[in-house]
């Protein structure tokens, strides 16, 4: 327990020193009996007991929560004699009081134990501690003050938000594995496919016979086999643009979760790349091991400091085969977390050169792209300049050439904002894939 003088002490001893001093000088009782209670209390204060320690213990807290759910902290205090006590409890910014007092004063009885409680929603995802916290007792008169730190804490695993997402888009390729995708491929499936002529070796159960009995021969119901995708989830963390509330990094990665956990519930293989000043990556897996990996590098991402070209050169042809020096080797290493049929879904706001280039090197080697532009609030540019109006419409022709490119390239690129529904943005995916369908058709 740590002492320290409160700002009144120095102003209370100067008092009753020269209301004393002054008085026995001039032979003035008056000042003298002026100075007294001030140096009585100075001397109450100073010659009391010292408080002794208080006891404090953190209840059980939930080791995960979601942005949006509400948290009860309970603090339990005990104490061996009466005192009142300050209580303040440390949190993080991404737990905003809801419910209570942090700080707050409260009385302690001897031996009887004392919960403070105070209610927290959860505005952020992230990884955050809550802890320690701090007593402070104070003297009668209020001039000494008496702190102890309490070694209570706890580690929360706040999962972000997911926004609406009912179905994700299918994949051209799949896999060989087992899955609910539907593949090119014909077999022993469940969805029929179509109807053709009879071939020894052919199950009596696929029969149409009606179909036999129209066409006179024997006709085979042709089904699709269900298999397995592969998905990729590309994070860019080296742009990060404004939004109401947060960043574009935020929603990108409440996309990511989204996207990670519907893509699992299909038994398809997700994997994860963090794009930014250290590249980071998961290996494609499957299963609910896989999604709690995924979620816990979602959790502990933060937006990678921009470092220099020649070092962030260097790392992605070390590790993207897109890469205009790589190897072998680098081929091999990146099949871990892309393959050669994988779907690759890019959560990116477009705002840095470097991911723009990675994303083209992608596109031109044949990988399955996908581009989800997380947009920046333009609200909180509406009282701009008209210099920096100027500027932000000669931006915008830059980025339009842009998305122009890359639909040139056959990359499917939509625009989503954070309050909007993913399911809408993907659904343009959709019609962008069925409107080039149909003109690779009537080619």
């Amino acid at each position: 327990m740590i002492a320290s003088a409160h700002s009144k002490l120095p102003v209370y001893a100067a008092a009753a020193t020269l209301s004393i001093a002054i008085g026995l000088l001039l032979s003035r009782p008056e000042l003298v009996l002026l100075g007294l209670p001030f140096a009585l209390v100075i001397g109450v204060d100073l010659t009391g007991r010292r408080p002794r320690a208080v006891r404090a213990r953190l209840l059980p807290l939930p080791e995960s929560a979601v942005e949006g759910d509400e948290l009860e902290v309970m603090l339990e205090l005990e104490s061996e004699e009466r005192c009142r006590v300050e209580v303040l409890l440390v949190t993080p910014g991404e737990l905003e009081l809801v419910e209570g007092q942090n700080p707050g004063a409260v009385t302690l009885e001897a031996n009887v134990p004392l919960r403070v409680a105070c209610r927290f929603g959860c505005a952020h995802w992230g990884v955050v501690e809550i802890g320690p916290a701090a007593l402070r007792t104070r003297t009668p008169f209020g001039l000494l003050l008496h702190e102890q730190a309490l070694p209570v804490r706890h580690l929360l695993r706040v999962f972000p938000a997911e926004p609406t997402l009912h179905e994700l888009i299918r994949p051209s390729e799949t896999q060989l594995f087992v899955g609910n995708q539907r593949s090119r491929d014909r077999g022993d499936g469940i969805e029929f496919a179509d109807v053709r002529d009879y071939r020894p070796g052919d199950r009596p159960r696929s029969i149409n016979w009606r179909a036999t009995a129209r066409r006179g021969t024997l006709q085979t119901n042709d089904r699709q086999l269900e298999r397995s995708a592969d998905v990729t989830i590309l994070l860019d963390s080296f742009g990060n643009g404004p939004r109401e509330g947060g960043t574009t990094f935020d929603d990108a990665v409440r996309a990511a979760s989204a996207l990670v956990r519907h893509a699992l519930s299909q038994r398809d293989r997700v994997g994860l790349i963090n794009l930014g000043g250290r590249v980071e990556w998961i290996d494609l897996r499957t299963g609910k091991r896989q999604l709690h990996k995924i979620i816990g590098m979602l959790l502990e991402a933060e937006v990678a400091k921009r470092t220099s070209g020649k070092r962030v050169a260097a790392a992605a042809s070390y590790h993207f085969p897109c890469a205009p020096d790589s190897g072998v080797n680098t081929i091999t290493n990146a099949r871990h977390v892309l393959s050669p049929r994988a779907l690759v879904i890019a959560l990116t706001p477009l705002l840095d050169e470097r991911s723009i280039e990675v994303l083209l090197g992608l596109s031109s080697r044949g990988y399955e792209l996908i581009i989800v532009e997380v947009v920046a609030d333009a609200s909180l540019h509406a009282n701009a300049s008209a210099d920096d109006e100027l500027a932000s419409r000669l931006w915008q022709v830059m980025r339009n050439g842009l998305r122009a490119h890359f639909l040139r390239q056959g990359v499917p690129i939509v625009h989503w904002e954070g309050a909007e529904e993913l399911e809408a943005a993907l659904g343009e995916v959709r019609a962008f894939r069925h409107n080039a369908r149909r003109i690779r058709i009537s080619i």
